[in-house]
């Protein structure tokens, strides 16, 4: 006869089941027994989803895919040879009374061919979730092998992060099989794996050591790790440990490079404005301030010297200046903490809470988090150590999955390694770092990677305000820099995709173009949004999505009516005085820079030039007192001399020459990055005059009220005399004698950049 395999009670056991009897329903019908074959019960609890995410270390299972592998035992009594393997066919979410705290049941009618003879059997039963199959290639890599090689490998081309996501269960039981009769066989199926969670707070920002490293570190990296590298191969029969219920063996075979279990990079967060401590932006259902993550791994054994886990910081030296440490700086470990476990009834010892095993089917958790919606108590980095708890992966009713690790990328833009506050941090926060008008190419986006999901792609988009003007200049302000582009790597473009399988901190280089909009906002703001992808497809995943607003100042738009062009004409101006430092948090500036307008050395103008400069750039008529660009040009082509003493001189620390430029545009067609040579100047005597009377009383301004500014325009009375303007609170502009001549080599005055608008 045709021998029948009835699925009628598979135990999943640790995933919040209770006992079942014969009584149990199918969808809510009684379960008929078949006169003859093979019965096996299959159980699956009030489980109301099936991702694979660990949030806590509440208990979810989440298999997909269940198979039965039946072994007949040799003749010589040693051994099981192997029968036929089956896909059952079942998954907890395709029955109706899944997530009803009802049994789930299936029938599996084995092939005709399969003529099964009386004698000892065992059936193994393998429950995957959507990527243990391939991370340990079941059940092909068992199938037509004795059930002593029955095991978990982990595939050639998988690593420990493939292990981080798989959750794999396995359960087996030996039986007599009778023909003609019903053979029933219970079969409990437990994790394979074990589960680790780290929920910290408190994250050092600065760190000051002694010892050989002796100095102060910047903290840029949180690690978990095991005293060992990880296994790669487990059996999948177990042996229980008596009265425990969790099984005593453990994995084999060495992973290299595999001890580092959890890595959070820092480098996207900031420094508490009270503490020292990291800012870390609060994501749902976690704490303030807090990390989180968790991983699978395959059980270990202790060694009694070692600590089993450790929480270990890595961080690079601040240089002597106290900014930001170098690119170049070594990244060493400056501080680890023990992770204690100190419950006697998970291998706790007197005097050995450091050293403990890692079994399988349990859960290890640095800090409290005991569902998705509670914020739970994460552990803190304060002392010296942490405490690890441990419980049986079973009886939990909170609907929590396992195993996850927050999107919270980390994003933000930096310059000279710096991070600059993009957002304010509520709606009640009007203090944060807005962008000025002139473009630049020298900032980058810094993207932290989660370990699920690696890949990722960033965009931007303008941000659309109600009730506000709208602005001719429809073009994002933020371009990133196509570096994987190995065809054409400097490409630009609004979006940006990561595929590298890495978890390192990724830095896009960027492009902040200029803004100088005569007709539009006084602000532009645009949103860069860091969505990640799924492993096995790339399809943006809204729940890995994260985003950050960035702001930018349109220029100060100056008009004025020029004599000589018979036109009004409209200038651009910088928020800021050339040179001046902001405060990367609030926006607010220091004072600028002060530089002297042209020479450096010598009084005499025409020791190394070519011809009198104050024929060139007077101001008293023409377009050398109405367009700074041209007094610029001008004035690098007169101080030119072969020798190149000229230019160390009288022009390489000139306002003139220190103001000039580039700027940056976006050409769409060529998507390439355009900068003309001088696009922002120090302005003509003209402009300056027309922008100090038109933004002297404005906030945003920032102009230095009765201090003096160059201008780019030399006056007829001298070749050595120069304009500088000063504005008083009433906005009446005014120039003094005796700060001309001789006084621009010497005395140094602010400056403000100007650009051309028409």
């Amino acid at each position: 006869m045709k021998p029948l395999i009835r699925i009628l009670s598979l135990w999943l056991a640790a995933l919040c089941f209770g006992a079942c009897t014969d009584d149990d329903l199918i969808d809510g019908t009684p379960t008929p027994e078949p006169e003859t074959g093979i019965v096996i019960r299959l159980s699956a609890g009030d489980l109301e989803q099936t991702r694979t995410d660990l949030t806590s270390q509440a208990n979810l299972h989440h298999v997909q895919s269940v198979y039965a592998i039946l072994y007949k035992e040799n003749a010589e009594k040693s051994d099981y040879d192997y029968v036929t393997c089956d896909d059952l066919n079942w998954s907890p979410k395709d029955s109706s009374s899944y997530g009803e705290a009802q049994a789930q049941a299936k029938v599996l009618n084995l092939p005709n061919d399969i003529n099964l003879e009386a004698g000892n059997y065992t059936v193994l039963c393998v429950g995957l979730d959507d990527k243990s199959g391939e991370t340990y290639n079941l059940p092909d890599a068992i199938k037509n092998k004795k059930l002593s090689e029955a095991k978990a490998t982990l595939a050639a081309d998988k690593t420990k992060d493939d292990i981080a996501k798989s959750e794999l269960f396995a359960g087996w039981n030996e039986f007599s099989f009778v023909p003609d009769s019903l053979n029933i066989v219970e079969v409990e199926m437990k994790r394979r794996v074990a589960g680790v969670i780290c929920y910290l707070t408190d994250i050092p920002y600065e760190l000051t050591i002694s010892g050989e490293n002796a100095g102060t570190y910047r903290v840029t990296k949180v690690q978990v790790c095991l005293y060992k590298n990880q296994h790669s191969e487990i059996g999948l029969l177990r042996k229980e440990i008596e009265g425990k219920g969790y099984p005593a063996d453990f994995g084999s075979e060495e992973l290299e490079d595999s001890n580092v279990l959890m890595e959070f990079p820092l480098g996207g967060y900031s420094k508490q404005q009270d503490k020292n401590l990291y800012t870390i932006s609060q994501q749902k259902g976690l704490a303030p301030n807090s990390l989180l993550g968790g991983v699978y791994m395959l059980p270990i054994d202790k060694d009694g010297q070692k600590n089993t886990i450790e929480v270990k910081l890595l961080g690079k030296k601040i240089n002597s200046s106290g900014e930001n440490p170098a690119k170049e700086a070594e990244e060493i470990e400056i501080a680890n903490f023990p992770a204690i476990n100190d419950d006697i009834d998970f291998d706790a010892t007197e005097g050995s809470t450091k050293n403990y095993p890692i079994r399988p089917n349990l859960i290890y958790h640095i800090g409290d988090k005991p569902s998705d919606e509670e914020e739970g108590t994460p552990e803190s980095l304060a002392g010296t150590e942490v405490k690890i708890g441990v419980k049986c992966w079973e009886n939990e009713t909170v609907d929590v999955e396992f195993p996850s690790v927050p999107i919270s990328f980390g994003m933000e833009i930096e310059k000279d390694n710096l991070p600059y506050k993009t957002e304010p941090k509520s709606s009640e926060d009007n203090e944060y770092y807005i962008f000025d008008c002139v473009g630049s190419d020298e900032y980058c986006l810094h993207v932290k990677s989660s370990v699920l999901y690696k890949k990722w792609v960033v965009t931007v988009a303008p941000v659309v305000e109600e009730n506000v003007g709208t602005s001719t200049n429809s073009d994002n302000m933020i371009y990133f820099k196509q570096v994987n582009d190995e065809s054409d790597p400097e490409r630009y473009d609004i979006s940006y995709t990561h595929t590298d399988e890495s978890l390192s901190e990724k830095s896009i280089p960027i492009v902040i173009t200029d803004y100088v909009d005569i007709s539009g906002k006084p602000t532009r703001k645009i949103r860069i949004s860091v969505v990640g992808l799924k492993a096995d497809e790339q399809t943006p995943d809204e729940a890995s999505r994260m985003s950050m607003t960035v702001e930018q100042y349109n220029a100060i738009i100056v008009s004025f009516y020029d004599d000589d062009e018979k036109k009004t004409v409209v200038r651009g101006f910088s928020h800021f005085d050339w040179g001046v430092i902001r405060d990367r948090e609030n926006g607010k500036p220091s004072e600028g820079e002060k530089i002297p307008w042209g020479y450096a050395r010598y009084m005499n103008v025409g020791k190394y030039w070519t011809g009198p400069i104050a024929t060139a750039i007077y101001a008293d008529e023409g377009p050398y007192a109405t367009d700074g660009s041209k007094n610029y040009n001008t004035a690098k082509k007169e101080m030119y001399h072969p020798s190149g003493e000229a230019e160390d001189y009288y022009w390489k620390d000139s306002a003139i020459k220190l103001c000039a430029q580039k700027g940056c545009v976006y050409d769409k067609n060529t998507q390439k990055i355009v900068q003309t040579e001088a696009k922002w100047y120090l302005p003509s005597y003209t402009e300056l005059d027309e922008f100090l009377q038109t933004a002297y009383n404005k906030d945003d301004a920032n102009i230095q009220i009765g201090k003096f500014y160059w201008s780019s325009s030399a006056t007829r009375a001298s070749d050595t005399d120069a304009w500088a303007y000063s504005v008083n609170e009433n906005g009446y502009t005014s120039v003094e004698d005796n700060m001309w001549g001789s006084h621009r080599m010497t005395n140094s005055f602010y400056a403000r950049q100007c650009c051309l608008c028409n």
